[in-house]
Order: C-alpha cells, then structure tokens, then sequence
C-alpha cells in the first residue's frame, strides 16, 4: 500500500521548517554609527543659559553662512573682469554665473563625503573643523 502525503503552504512555512531562523540576529556589537548605550558616560542636563548661549551661537552661524553665500553675487562680474583675462563687458555675465556656480557645484560634490566623516568622527568634530577652515 503506497501513502501520499500532500503538503499545504501552511506545512511549507510552520515553524519546524527552519525558515524563521533565517532572520539576523539584532546587533549587539558596538559601531561608529550606532554606539552602545551602556558604553555612554552619563551627560550632565544644560543649564537654560547654556542652552540660550548654544542657540544664539548656532544662530550666529547660520547667518554668517546665508550671508557668505549670498555675498558673492555683489561682487562676481568685478572679480571676474578683473580676475579671468579676456573677459570684457559684453561676456561678464556668463563667467560670473560660472562662479556663481562653482560654489554650489562644490558642496554638491563633498556633501557625500562630509557625510561619511560626520559618521566616522562624530558631527561636532568635523563642524568644528569644517568652521576654523571656512
């Protein structure tokens, strides 16, 4: 006598199949990006003085910043007649867009990077850096 098993979806994928132990395990060990949080000192709570001082300071920045980058187009086509030889006044336009836009093309550029060393080196070291060179 021959027997004929029949197998339904819900035999494929019970339990005992050894699927569900195809899932990862969760991560315990620490990384760059994710640190342990049994590792981390305990960190004092900011006085409201410290945190006024942080934000009128991060305003200040951010100023400074939109200013920077806006300040360029005052003075672009005179850089450019006086900087890039053959440059007269019918064509200053067209190079003082192109300084224009090197700047921006430039933060296009390194935005990945920064990324990366903002994950490796944690945000407010390479924001201190990155302000002491700009």
């Amino acid at each position: 006598m021959t027997t004929t098993t029949t197998t339904t979806n819900h035999d494929r994928f019970s339990s005992t199949s050894g699927l569900d132990q195809t899932f990862p395990s969760p991560i315990t060990s620490p990384s760059p990006i994710i640190p342990n949080p049994s590792s981390r000192a305990a960190t004092p709570t900011p006085t409201t003085a410290e945190q006024t001082l942080a934000t009128v300071a991060l305003c200040m920045v951010v100023f400074s910043h939109g200013y920077l980058m806006m300040s360029v187009f005052s003075y672009a086509g005179y850089m450019s007649m006086d900087l890039v030889p053959l440059v007269d006044s019918q064509n200053v336009g067209y190079y003082a867009g192109l300084l224009n836009a090197s700047f921006l093309l430039g933060r296009a550029l390194t935005w990945s990077s920064w990324n990366h060393m903002s994950d490796v080196y944690g945000r407010v070291s390479v924001l201190m850096v990155s302000l002491n060179f700009s």
